[in-house]
């Protein structure tokens, strides 16, 4: 049998996810999970991740329940934490830069495809 956690898409590289425990108790296989974000002190690459960790075990019909181990807290020292907001912000202004782009290719595709439209429906001369 394998045990799957999926952590979902993050905004990042750098996440991890590890099964710290396994274990049957009660009929229940409790699975114990760890997740670990990137250190606020190395760099990660800025695209949308989706962590996940496998285990196997032996096969058993017994139901299987999840929960997350020891969460430890990450102290940022204040000038990173700066520099990490200026990133953010230099990126969501490159956001709405490429959305207004796209926005604008859009309108020109529309006025390309109806002036296609009515150039080909107006009878030759």
């Amino acid at each position: 049998m394998v045990i799957a956690v999926l952590l979902g898409t993050r905004n990042s590289g750098g996440y991890k996810v590890k099964i710290s425990d396994v274990r049957t108790t009660d009929g229940l296989i409790e699975v114990t999970y760890d997740e670990i974000p990137p250190r606020a002190d190395r760099m990660v690459p800025q695209s949308l991740t989706n962590p996940y960790a496998l285990s196997i075990i032996g096969q058993s019909s017994a139901p299987v329940v999840f929960g997350k181990g020891n969460f430890s807290a990450q102290t940022i020292p204040y000038g990173e934490y700066t520099r990490l907001i200026r990133h953010i912000s230099e990126m969501s202004y490159q956001l709405d830069d490429e959305r207004r782009k796209n926005a604008m290719a859009q309108g020109r595709i529309r006025d390309l495809t109806d002036l296609l439209t009515r150039s080909s429906a107006q009878p030759a001369n």
